[in-house]
């Protein structure tokens, strides 16, 4: 219990604001990830990509979190490591996320649309490709 509580008052304290942000983001992203990706790619099967995400979330917040016990438990540990691993990871897949949603944006801006199935598609032309 004391574990938690000390975790609690590392995210709350504002000591570390970048990772207190990271951690409530995580969590964001981590329940977030089915509507975002939604938005992202609307018409498509997203399950595959949505436990990607997810997957990855749990993953950094694991990181975050091991890195906490290892910095109460271990005297001499001072580095960050398992957390940077972490803030890296975020950095792609904040970029992989931004790259999906501009394609997704540039496709129905300068896309052509088409009927199909009284459904909308959007489908690439040069345009949208540029």
């Amino acid at each position: 219990m004391d574990f938690l509580n000390g975790l609690m008052n590392e995210i709350t304290s504002g000591s570390r604001g970048v990772l207190s942000f990271l951690f409530v983001l995580n969590i964001l992203l981590l329940i977030l990830a089915r509507p975002l990706l939604a938005i992202i790619s609307p018409d498509q099967d997203n399950k595959s990509k949505v436990k990607i995400a997810q997957a990855l979330n749990l993953l950094v917040l694991v990181f975050q979190i091991i890195d906490f016990g290892l910095g109460q438990s271990v005297a001499n540990y001072d580095g960050a490591y398992l957390t940077n691993l972490g803030m890296s990871l975020m950095a792609i897949y904040t970029g992989v996320f931004l790259y999906s949603l501009s394609g997704t944006y540039s496709r129905k801006k300068f896309g052509s649309t088409r009927e199909l199935d009284s459904k909308t598609i959007y489908i690439e032309t040069y345009n949208s490709r540029l």
